[in-house]
């Protein structure tokens, strides 16, 4: 087993629709992630996809695209006023 793989959980109560991100630790990559809602009944998945570098509160992360090295996760529903998880799998 690795001890050097790690999980990282962003959770948004009362979510609006927006973009939810999971970042890993600086210098690590992003192995794989995805989300979670407290309204399974009514919720569908808009997007989960890798991001490159983190999300900071003044600004979104891009998408992964071809040659980049993904550094967490974002996710997004289609449901309001429920709680959602983003995580991100990293490894340094």
């Amino acid at each position: 087993m690795s001890t050097n793989i790690t999980t990282v959980v962003t959770t948004v109560s009362n979510y609006t629709g927006t973009l939810v991100y999971a970042n890993c630790p600086s210098g690590d990559v992003a192995l794989g992630g995805g989300g979670t809602s407290s309204n399974s009944n009514n919720s569908h998945w808009e997007s989960s996809a890798p991001t490159v570098g983190a999300a900071t509160s003044s600004g979104a992360a891009a998408y992964v695209t071809n040659g980049h090295v993904p550094a967490g996760w974002a996710v997004q529903y289609n449901d309001n006023n429920t709680t959602v998880n983003a995580f991100v799998i990293c490894s340094k």
